[in-house]
């Protein structure tokens, strides 16, 4: 069964003098199970009860609630769905029930068939992980992908997700990884974007962007 994709809420990141305003983007995907990716934080939990409602859901609704990474303003509404599998991180629970996700034995890992996949994304975090949604009407395929990308701009403007990066060449290569998949991203604070190839050709020659070719003096 396909999926569709719903932002109940865009995330933002500014510089408010010397601090910064962030909040995460909340998504929700509804189709054979009704999947919650990332929760805002904990002074967003009227937004999200308001915004099910519009979708006709019950937080008990949610059967997975998937975490990109662990920030408070990713994971801060994590009580609201205590019906739902958790999936954060490293691990899969329900209630006090912990297993490990499938990737990390090698395996890919769905949650509906190949509609629904999770990846392992780190770079952000070391635990970062990506939902892709393949085959949404017309859309193709989305991934959600916390703040793996922080906003569209940030393609242009790399500085704005390696301040926040806790390992800038593996997020790198996460993000090329991510572009090759994706028509389209959700990304961590930002709206979504449509993914262009001037965009993959753009953040794949950041990969050697501060390497010297070998030989060369410095």
């Amino acid at each position: 069964m396909k999926y569709r994709v719903h932002v109940l809420k865009p995330g933002y990141s500014e510089f408010d003098g010397d601090s910064l305003r962030a909040d995460g983007t909340i998504t929700l995907l509804k189709g054979r199970h009704n999947i919650m990716v990332d929760c805002g934080s904990p002074w967003d939990e009227d937004i999200i009860l308001t915004e099910l409602e519009k979708h006709k859901i019950l937080p008990n609704g949610i059967n997975f609630m998937v975490c990109t990474h662990g920030h408070t303003d990713h994971a801060g509404n994590l009580n609201l769905f205590q019906q739902a599998v958790h999936i954060n991180g490293d691990s899969i629970c329900k209630e006090d029930c912990y297993t490990t996700l499938p990737f990390l034995l090698g395996k890919r890992f769905f949650l509906d068939d190949e509609h629904i996949e999770i990846i392992k994304t780190p770079g952000h975090t070391s635990n970062d992980i990506s939902v892709i949604v393949r085959d949404v009407k017309d859309f193709g395929t989305i991934v959600i992908a916390g703040d793996l990308f922080e906003k569209e701009g940030d393609i242009e403007n790399p500085t704005l997700w390696m301040m926040a990066s806790e390992n800038v060449d593996t997020q790198r290569v996460n993000r090329v990884k991510v572009l090759k998949i994706a028509d389209y991203i959700v990304p961590g604070h930002g709206q979504m974007f449509k993914v262009t190839e001037e965009m993959r050709n753009t953040e794949e020659s950041y990969l050697n962007w501060d390497r010297p070719d070998e030989g060369e003096l410095t």
